[in-house]
C-alpha cells in the first residue's frame, strides 16, 4: 500500500488534512486538521462500544457500521477497511481488510468518513453536489444515481465554478448559509460520462467504483454562499420545470436524502433534523423535472442557473 508522502496536505471541505493516502491533489506543507495513515493489516477491535452511530447493510451483505467506542470511533466498511478514529478526531488510521482494494479507501475517506466526522461535530452535511456562479452556490441534492454530479457537470459547462461533488458542508453564518469546497473532481456514471467532451484537455480517468472521474476546478478549497438547493427529479417530459417548495416541503426534501443512511444515533438525528428546518426556512429549495438522459442537453446547465435566478 504506496501512498503519499505523510507531509502532503490536502485540502477538502474546509479541512486541511495531512495524509498517507491519496486524497487528490496535494497543497503546500504546513498546518493540518487531521492526520490520516494506514496501519497495515486489520486489527480485531480491542475497545468496548458505547454506542452505535449509524448502521446499512446491502444486498450481499456489504454496508458498514459505525460506533462510538471508549476510545474514540470505530467506522467498518465491511469487505473493504476498518477506520479506527481517536476522540478528539483529530486523527485516524485506516486498517484493510483482506484482500480488499485500497483504491477504494480513498473514496470512502472523501465520502462517507468525513460526512459522519462532520457530524459528529455537530455541522450541517447535505448529500449534494454543487456549482457555484457570481459568488453563490446551488447544491443538487439527492440520493445515489439522482443526477447531482451530471447536473453539477452541466452547470460547470455553463461557466460555473465547482464547489464540490457529493458531500456538501454547511455552516450558518450572519447572511444565511456557507458552504465548503471539496475536491476538484466529479465522478461520472457511465451514462454521464461523454459529458466529459465538454472539458476538452481537462485530465480524466476511471476509478475503482465504476465511474469517471474529471478535473473540473483548479484553485484551492473556498466557502461559498449557499443560495439555493435542487431536489432533480428526472422525467421523460423534453422541458425542464422548476418549483419552489414551501418550507415543509423543503423540509421533507432535505431530511429524505442525508449522506449518511441509517443514523441510529438520537443526537446525530436532532441534528440533521435542525440543519434541515433552517435550510428550509432560510434558503429556497426548488424540485426540477429534469428531462431524462443521457443524451443529455448541454444548454440544460444554464438553463438551470437562470431557472433559479444564479446568471
Amino acid at each position: 500500500m504506496s501512498g503519499a508522502p505523510a507531509s502532503l496536505i490536502y485540502e477538502l471541505h474546509g479541512l486541511r488534512i495531512r495524509s498517507d493516502i491519496p486524497l487528490g491533489e496535494p497543497t503546500l506543507e504546513g498546518a493540518y486538521d487531521l492526520a490520516v495513515s494506514w496501519v497495515g493489516t486489520r486489527v480485531e477491535p480491542d475497545t468496548a462500544e458505547r454506542r452505535v452511530l449509524a448502521e446499512a447493510v446491502w444486498p450481499g451483505g456489504t454496508g458498514y457500521r459505525h460506533v462510538e467506542t471508549s476510545a474514540g470511533f470505530r467506522l467498518e466498511f465491511r469487505g473493504v477497511c476498518d477506520i479506527f478514529v481517536a476522540a478528539d478526531r483529530g486523527s485516524l488510521t485506516v486498517a484493510l481488510a483482506r484482500g480488499a482494494d485500497p483504491d477504494m479507501v480513498p473514496i470512502l475517506l472523501k465520502g462517507n468518513v468525513l460526512a459522519m466526522l462532520f457530524l459528529l461535530a455537530g455541522e450541517g452535511v447535505l448529500h449534494a453536489s454543487a456549482a457555484a456562479c457570481g459568488g453563490d452556490a446551488v447544491a443538487f441534492l439527492g440520493h445515489s444515481g439522482a443526477g447531482k454530479s451530471t447536473l453539477v457537470t452541466l452547470c460547470c459547462a455553463a461557466g460555473a465554478e465547482l464547489v464540490t461533488d457529493d458531500v456538501l458542508r454547511v455552516r450558518a453564518d450572519e447572511s444565511g448559509f456557507r458552504c465548503a469546497s471539496g475536491g476538484s473532481d466529479v465522478r461520472l456514471r457511465p451514462a454521464a460520462s461523454p459529458l466529459t467532451a465538454l472539458f476538452p484537455g481537462r485530465p480524466s480517468q476511471a476509478t475503482v467504483d465504476g465511474r469517471l472521474a474529471v478535473r473540473l476546478r483548479n484553485r484551492a478549497s473556498f466557502w461559498t454562499r449557499l443560495a439555493a438547493v435542487v431536489t432533480p427529479v428526472r422525467t421523460r417530459s423534453p422541458r425542464l420545470r422548476i418549483e419552489r417548495l414551501g418550507p415543509v416541503a423543503a423540509w421533507q426534501v432535505l431530511m429524505e436524502a442525508p449522506r449518511v443512511l441509517g443514523i441510529r444515533d438520537q443526537e446525530l438525528l436532532r441534528s440533521q433534523f435542525e440543519t434541515s428546518r433552517r435550510l428550509a426556512q432560510g434558503i429556497p429549495v426548488y424540485r426540477a423535472e429534469i428531462p431524462h438522459g443521457p443524451p443529455f442537453d448541454p444548454s440544460l446547465g444554464a438553463e438551470l442557473l437562470s431557472g433559479i435566478g444564479l446568471t
